[in-house]
């Protein structure tokens, strides 16, 4: 005698139609065995859409926050439409620049999307750049015999040279690392307009020159190294400063240490003068 299926509504026991064999699945069974199809129907939409679902000015600030060239090359390689995105706006984030170089074609090929420069051996480098500046900028044996200015919002600059330099620090209110290995800086005391550096190298090989008073003040000061001769106690405001190698001319400096309000850095990098050479705590700035 068969039994009635439909009589028995009870959900826990496993049924199967006698005619068949199919089970009989409960409703929530059913409802969630549909959701999932959903869900799968939309990821296989998505992964056919690829790229192209996203605005435009989404995938621009997603590449603002790539740093190689092999990450952007990868990112082009993805599909056409960020292959398009990426071409029209530039896909070199580091760019090297000398002499020998073919860099009268390869300037005007940048694009907005550069993240570092770095030039190497120019007389006048700064004729050659037809565009802003971008974050990083380094320069290498370079000879400028114009004062260095910037219009954009570059955040730190290397010079290594033989000569003298001069700085438009007016231009550089972003900057907050600055690194100089060069013969001498023209118009020093012009850094207090760069309030906002927070690591600082100047090595000089004019050794009169004096160390500005004005870099105390700065309070997002972390890294300080210095070759430049200062004559008074300074006194520095920066509550986060942790690395301090300077040059101490004041006369018995141990009994009159420099003072600060930071309570990170130690004791014998106010109370010692260190003359060594200051490009060997260079990598402080990029830890």
């Amino acid at each position: 005698m068969k039994k009635n299926n439909n009589n028995d509504s009870s959900p826990l026991k496993r049924m199967y139609d006698s005619r068949d064999g199919e089970r009989i699945h409960s409703p929530l069974k059913r409802r969630s065995s549909a959701r999932a199809s959903e869900t799968r129907a939309e990821l296989r939409s998505a992964s056919q859409i690829g790229f192209k679902g996203i605005n435009e000015d989404i995938l621009n600030n997603v590449t603002s926050y790539l740093y190689s060239n092999n990450d952007m090359l990868n990112l082009m390689s993805t599909c056409k439409y960020m292959y398009s995105i990426i071409k029209k706006n530039g896909f070199l984030k580091n760019m090297l620049v000398s002499i020998d170089t073919d860099y009268r074609n390869i300037f005007c090929t940048i694009k907005n999307n550069l993240y570092s420069l770095t030039v190497k051996h120019f007389m006048e480098p700064l004729c050659w750049i037809p565009f802003k500046w971008p974050k990083i900028v380094n320069f290498y044996n370079c000879i400028f015999k114009q004062k260095i200015d910037n219009q954009n919002k570059t955040k730190e600059l290397n010079i290594y040279s033989q000569y003298d330099i001069e700085i438009d620090f007016k231009k550089f209110k972003h900057l907050e690392i600055l690194n100089l290995h060069v013969s001498d800086v023209r118009h020093l005391d012009k850094i207090k307009y760069c309030t906002k550096l927070k690591k600082i190298c100047l090595n000089l090989k004019n050794k009169n020159r004096v160390f500005p008073k004005s870099i105390c003040t700065f309070r997002n000061l972390e890294v300080l190294l210095s070759n430049l001769k200062a004559n008074d106690q300074l006194h520095f405001e920066s509550k986060i400063l942790k690395t301090m190698y300077t040059r101490k001319n004041v006369v018995n400096y141990k009994a009159i240490p420099w003072t600060t309000n930071s309570k990170l850095i130690k004791n014998h990098h106010l109370t010692h003068s260190f003359t060594s050479n200051l490009a060997a705590f260079t990598n402080s700035l990029y830890k």
